[in-house]
């Protein structure tokens, strides 16, 4: 998989125009195949999207700034940086001014393994981990650390204020909550609500699914709209919101291998291994056959680097392995 382009890489003008709308259906539908063909450039493209409706045109607006010397000082540093060999338009939409306008608040907050944008007119902070950044701890005013999964999404205050901690996540992460009685912590999902006074936790969020897995204390999960709109968790238990909550035993005992990056096998089917294993280190693992997945394979690796893993599964089985990127072959 190529890099995620860089900021200076990227055709702005092109996402621009894309991004509001203001291209033409051949060069939409080029654009768009493009994309397809790239996961790399097809993620900075979302990127943009999301950050664009977090920090709102009204913000910038309300910051006095001026879209159209926006949009000029945004193609400044485009043909600086020789990012598009398309000819200058005069593109004079207002709604292509206001995304100049959120495109140069984006290229100065810059880009990095991790995408931070301050919300204008919040004081909020929304941290993005990429696809392959997994552990990326953060410390928040309070106190309170949390590390994010790859993809992962967390929108945060720079400062809390008021009776009550909250803060939002899309994807996964691990929470380890300073203690404050007077101040409850409160993660938000897309369709529960997790609510701590000090403890750890791991929250994994899907669009309409979240998982709660609990380490020490006790967190009070809630779910608006279902018969059981409460469910109290304490160390050890596990649960899940979809279409009512349902308190139930922790899935395996690697779920939060992604954090712990210890790793348990025991007579297990070298397929769901290297499941783990991916889930795990960010990677893509082929085996060689149906057959190779089904032997059986047993250990225990805690904080090994992904090759000592990969030898001893090559060594325990008379295979061989290639690396690209971020891909492993296992041969025969």
């Amino acid at each position: 998989m190529k890099d995620t382009p860089t900021y200076n890489q990227a055709d702005w003008e092109a996402i621009a125009r894309y991004l509001s709308n203001e291209m033409e259906k051949d060069e939409k539908a080029t654009f768009e195949g493009m994309l397809k063909e790239n996961p790399a450039y097809q993620h900075l493209v979302t990127a943009t999207q999301k950050d664009m409706q977090r920090i709102g045109n009204e913000a910038l607006f309300a910051q006095g700034v001026n879209t159209q010397a926006a949009w000029v000082k945004v193609q400044h540093r485009m043909q600086s940086a020789r990012v598009t060999n398309s000819p200058n338009r005069q593109l004079l939409s207002g709604k292509l001014l206001q995304v100049a306008a959120v495109l140069l608040a984006l290229l100065a907050f810059g880009f990095g393994g991790i995408l931070v944008y301050q919300h204008l007119n919040t004081g909020l902070t929304t941290v993005y981990a990429d696809a392959h950044e997994m552990g990326k701890e953060m410390v928040l005013s309070d106190g309170s650390t949390i590390t994010l999964n790859a993809g992962a999404e967390l929108t945060y205050p720079k400062k809390f204020n008021g009776d009550v901690r909250e803060v939002q996540l899309k994807g996964e992460a691990f929470f380890s909550i300073a203690h404050n009685e007077a101040l409850p912590f409160v993660v938000h999902t897309n369709n529960a609500t997790i609510q701590v006074l000090g403890t750890q936790f791991n929250v994994k969020a899907a669009k309409q699914l979240t998982e709660v897995l609990v380490t020490s204390g006790k967190v009070r999960v809630h779910m608006p709209g279902t018969a059981d709109k409460n469910v109290e968790l304490t160390s050890g238990d596990f649960c899940t919101a979809h279409k009512t909550l349902l308190k139930q035993e922790q899935p395996n005992a690697n779920y939060l291998s992604w954090k712990t990056r210890k790793v348990v096998f025991d007579a297990t089917p070298l397929h769901k291994v290297m499941q783990v294993v991916e889930q795990t280190y960010g990677v893509q693992i082929q085996l060689p056959s149906a057959a190779v997945g089904n032997l059986p394979f047993t250990a225990t690796f805690e904080q090994e680097p992904l090759e000592i893993i990969l030898e001893s599964i090559a060594k325990s089985f008379n295979l061989t392995y290639e690396t690209s990127d971020r891909s492993i072959l296992f041969l025969e």
